[in-house]
């Protein structure tokens, strides 16, 4: 799950890893701890260049979801090299995204099981809704 990176004016500037799964972890070769609260365009630098981060926007700014099965190959931060075809999905969840992905041997595979990562992810991390607040009597506009 990510959460919106934003500058003064509102510009999307990057996406926050506000929670990450063990098995992303061990993917990325490193502790869930160290993957927390990181932009996602510091741990995954080819990020941009792939076109993966104008359609992780749009993802958050249309709410409509993304899936693509392709080769990518590139970095994570501490060095960790990728070069494979995988199957990418994400869905919008509150100013983020919340995405799964799986590595796919010779394309094999179907997007279900990605779905429904991704259906329980939600279902497990709803979002927080602030309550309305109620201001004291003597603030309140005269009805």
């Amino acid at each position: 799950m990510t959460s919106a990176v934003r500058d003064r004016d509102g510009r999307l500037l990057d996406f926050r890893l506000e929670a990450v799964n063990v098995a992303a972890a061990l993917w990325a070769g490193l502790d869930r701890a160290a993957v927390h609260g990181r932009l996602a365009t510091d741990l995954l630098p080819g990020l941009r260049s792939a076109g993966l981060f104008d359609e992780l926007e749009r993802v958050v700014t249309t709410g409509r979801p993304f899936r693509q099965r392709g080769r990518y190959e590139g970095s994570v931060e501490a060095g960790r090299r990728f070069d494979a075809t995988y199957e990418l999905m994400a869905v919008q969840h509150g100013d983020g995204y919340a995405s799964a992905w799986a590595e796919r041997d010779g394309g094999t595979g179907s997007t279900a099981d990605l779905e429904a990562v991704l259906d329980q992810v939600r279902a497990a991390m709803p979002l927080v809704r602030p309550e309305a607040s109620t201001a004291p009597a003597d603030l309140r506009p005269p009805t």
